[in-house]
């Protein structure tokens, strides 16, 4: 297993920045990842990008309840700061990855801790 990969493994508290009010959480072994939300969910798999330091990853979405969702893959962006994990999320049609760190139109921006 990839190396960065580890250091996603693991269950994870977090909070959406700006977002749906409420505790979510992230759990995630191997490249699996699963997002259970207030009001939403998915699991998916992890495929980080082969640029060694790119800070990007994609995540194929395998179940949703947006059933139209399944298959697609959401373009994110990450950073670790000590314990903490910072990822946004592009959306299930965007073709290109978030540019920048910080609340982006229709991305989602997730703050973790373990």
């Amino acid at each position: 297993m990839d190396t960065e990969l580890r250091r996603f493994e693991g269950d994870w508290d977090a909070f959406e920045v700006g977002g749906v009010e409420g505790h979510c959480r992230f759990i995630i072994d191997g490249n699996r990842l699963e997002f259970m939300g207030a009001q939403s969910w998915f699991v998916s798999r992890i495929r980080m990008d082969e640029t060694p330091g790119s800070g990007r990853l994609k995540l194929l979405i395998e179940d949703s309840p947006l059933k139209q969702d399944n298959g697609k893959s959401l373009p994110c962006i990450y950073r670790f700061e000590g314990d903490e994990l910072t990822i946004i999320l592009g959306g299930p049609d965007d073709m290109e990855y978030p540019q920048y760190f910080g609340k982006v139109e229709g991305c989602r921006l997730f703050r973790l801790n373990k």
